[in-house]
């Protein structure tokens, strides 16, 4: 008998390790595991893998789904952009940000591309599991969080198991961590306002240029969103007060008849303004050098 439960053990701890340093290789080559296991989250691991990387030029794109359409990430030729999905948050773009900072010292500025509504959205979300707890709450990440970020994030068991390298890797569903608490549109959440002031403060320590930018957006949110008078107040008199009044004086509306889904805009539209949108980022910086994509 204890024979037979010592080879139980011994076999457990092989399982164990084995599946711990697939885990790690899963996080470490993305793009080779995204082949064989094609989840979402393991896109959001290519981005940090390449925030690693180091680039030629001295402007970096962190954004959502919509700066996607129009500035894409490339898993081969990596140029500096690491556009992604909404639900990566605030916080997992800054992470992101600080990684290509470290790696690359001669960045001159950091472009954070997103729709008002998407940059304001809160941690208590659906998506939030796939596309920021699996992705960057690691062991390696946790030097990112202070004690009260560690609280909020960490509030729930089933996020502490991701620290468990293989955790990432079980075929069971992820979890939902919505809270059912409407969170208005118009408006940013105390957490994504948070790690927007660490992003600009982190930009401040390595003398990089802060930069916001929305893309298109949809008619119907220029009358619903009042000139996003909401997120103006809440950036007045704080360190991202003139961030935030260029990033609203520039948005510009469109038909509504371009969407696609009710959020993204049609293939058409992308490339029929993708070249006007680049022009307009430029604006907001004489000296940012940004090369259009190829068109897919």
């Amino acid at each position: 008998m204890k024979r037979f439960l010592r080879t139980i053990a011994i076999h457990t701890v092989i399982g164990a390790v084995l599946l711990n340093v697939v885990g790690v290789a899963a996080r470490r080559f993305p793009v080779a595991f995204y082949c064989l296991h094609p989840k979402d989250w393991l896109k959001i691991c290519m981005r940090i893998e390449s925030s690693r990387k180091k680039i030629v030029g001295d402007t970096i794109v962190v954004g959502g789904s919509v700066a996607h359409q129009f500035i894409p990430y490339r898993t081969r030729g990596y140029d500096g952009v690491l556009t992604s999905n909404g639900s990566v948050l605030p916080s997992g773009n800054y992470i992101l940000i600080h990684n290509a900072l470290q790696r690359n010292p001669q960045i001159k500025r950091v472009v954070y591309v997103s729709i008002p509504n998407t940059i304001g959205h809160k941690f208590e979300r659906s998506r939030t599991y796939t596309h920021f707890i699996k992705p960057f709450v690691t062991w390696r990440a946790l030097t990112h969080f202070d004690r009260e970020e560690m609280a909020q994030i960490m509030a729930r068991n089933s996020v502490r198991l991701n620290l468990l390298p293989f955790h990432a890797i079980l075929p069971i569903p992820d979890r939902d961590l919505e809270d059912g608490q409407e969170k208005p549109f118009d408006q940013f959440s105390a957490f994504s306002l948070h790690w927007l002031h660490r992003i600009k403060q982190l930009c401040k320590e390595h003398e990089t240029e802060f930069i916001l930018v929305s893309p298109p957006l949809p008619q119907h949110l220029a009358t619903e969103a009042a000139d996003w008078k909401n997120m103006r107040a809440q950036l007045k008199d704080t360190d991202l007060e003139d961030v935030g009044t260029t990033y609203f004086s520039r948005i510009t509306y469109h038909s509504d008849e371009f969407l696609h889904d009710g959020v993204h805009w049609t293939p058409e539209f992308v490339d029929m303004h993708r070249d006007a949108f680049l022009r307009s980022i430029r604006e907001s910086t004489a000296r940012m050098s940004l090369c259009p994509p190829p068109h897919s």
